[in-house]
């Protein structure tokens, strides 16, 4: 089977491989050459893959996949590649807590822009600067 892997920035991986090992909300999946096509959403997981008799990891936090014909993707909002399942398991954690705390800050930065502009449009509103709805 092929297997790629999607982000938003682009293909991250494109390889052969004999085996694809996740959990979707639906539960645990194991997605062999000739299984039937087949559509989930991943939850935030490791995803196994065998290719040439070796194992390989994937930490992604969210995404689908798809297996189509002798076809795998996945498209995740981004992922962490590593051999090693322990050490991969200490950056997701790093990297996942990062990607977390950034989009916090992000979501806080947008409401203090939201709060902004409609106290503007308030005082603008009480100087008669706006045109009154009714």
């Amino acid at each position: 089977m092929l297997m790629r892997v999607f982000s938003p920035t682009g293909t991250l991986l494109e390889k052969e491989v004999e085996k694809v090992n996740f959990q979707a909300l639906d539960g645990a999946h194991t997605f062999l050459p000739k299984h039937a096509d087949y559509l989930s959403v991943l939850t935030p997981d490791v995803v196994t893959y065998e290719s040439g008799g070796k194992k390989s990891y994937i930490a992604c936090n969210r995404g689908v996949i798809l297996k189509q014909g002798e076809n795998v993707f996945l498209s995740v909002r981004s992922a962490i590649f590593n051999d090693d399942l322990k050490a991969l398991i200490e950056q997701m954690r790093t990297e996942f807590k990062k990607e977390e705390e950034e989009r916090k800050e992000t979501n806080a930065v947008m409401a203090r822009l939201e709060a902004g502009l409609t106290r503007g449009f308030m005082k603008l509103s009480d100087r008669g600067a706006l045109p009154d709805d009714g």
